[in-house]
């Protein structure tokens, strides 16, 4: 939702036809755009993806077309309690029932839906072809032991970034920060500072994250709670070992070759742990090609159609 859509272009660039609009599904001209879009391409199938009015989005797509079949995919752990526990556990008792299929990234994500009584597929994300290829440069190279800590994603208070910086500052490590700091903690941005007076902040701001991957030493993610992070799974296709938080929506890249869960927070747990990672390590063992998830999906959405 939003005229202002950031991969708007992107997309048609790719040849596909977008729709924005600044008007919520559940809203009168919301189904009104609704409803021509679906008048207008007569989709297969809808697949929606919201988490903020889930139920009056599902009865809005109903009410346009109760034919059509509906998939949905929830993106995150959300750590609900209170009344935001009741609400969702009510949404997904009444709106769930109108779904074709249940979609979620990970086993983590699944893990959460089912306190709310729900039993997800999980079909994991998939990274762009690319970075399979820039694994065959990485180890052709040789890996650099001198190379930077990379921190891929925009600041946050879930992302959490200052732990990782801070480690790195306390022991005079390099690092790349790609992402944008629009929303980052005064103390994180301080540290960002402070790294890049230093000479140790080789990279910072928004920027395709293949030249950090390639050069990198190690990943880190303290992140407070993700989904499934595709920048994660670009690191482990490109053989960079990992650091991460051992909370919801990493731990399914616990078992990953290289990769290092702390359930700590303390900055110098993570300095041990960012230095004494392995410097090679062996793909991952997830399948992350595109061919693989678009594959998946496809199938859920065949499964459908034939269903309606």
């Amino acid at each position: 939702m939003g005229t202002d859509h950031p991969f708007a272009e992107e997309i048609r660039r790719a040849g596909y036809s977008v729709t924005t609009t600044d008007h919520p599904a559940h809203t009168s001209p919301g189904r009104r755009v609704l409803r021509q879009v679906v008048s207008a391409f007569r989709p297969d199938v809808i697949h929606i993806h919201t988490e903020r009015r889930y139920l009056q989005t599902v009865f809005s797509v109903r009410k346009v077309d109760r034919r059509v079949p509906v998939v949905r995919t929830i993106h995150n752990v959300f750590d609900a309690h209170g009344r935001w526990f009741a609400s969702r556990l009510l949404q997904a008792l009444i709106g769930d029932r109108a779904l074709s299929a249940l979609i979620v990234p990970s086993p983590d994500v699944a893990r959460n839906e089912k306190r709310f009584g729900r039993d997800p597929q999980v079909i994991f994300n998939w990274v762009e072809d690319r970075f399979f290829e820039l694994a065959g440069s990485r180890s052709g190279a040789g890996p650099d032991t001198t190379g930077p800590v990379v921190l891929v994603g925009n600041c946050s208070r879930i992302k959490s970034h200052g732990v990782a910086l801070e480690a790195a500052l306390l022991g005079n490590l390099r690092v790349a920060h790609i992402g944008s700091e629009e929303h980052a903690e005064p103390a994180e941005r301080a540290i960002l500072d402070r790294l890049q007076r230093n000479g140790l902040l080789v990279a910072r701001g928004v920027a395709d994250p293949a030249d950090a991957l390639l050069a990198g030493r190690v990943f880190a993610m303290p992140s407070r709670h993700e989904g499934m992070p595709v920048a994660l799974a670009e690191a482990l296709v490109v053989g960079m070992p990992a650091v991460v938080a051992d909370v919801p929506g990493l731990r399914w890249a616990t078992g990953e070759p290289g990769v290092v869960a702390l359930a700590s927070r303390e900055p110098a747990v993570w300095l041990d742990a960012l230095r004494g990672v392995a410097v090679s390590v062996s793909a991952p063992t997830i399948d992350f090609r595109a061919r693989r998830g678009t594959a998946e999906y496809a199938a859920v959405y065949r499964a459908a159609v034939e269903r309606r």
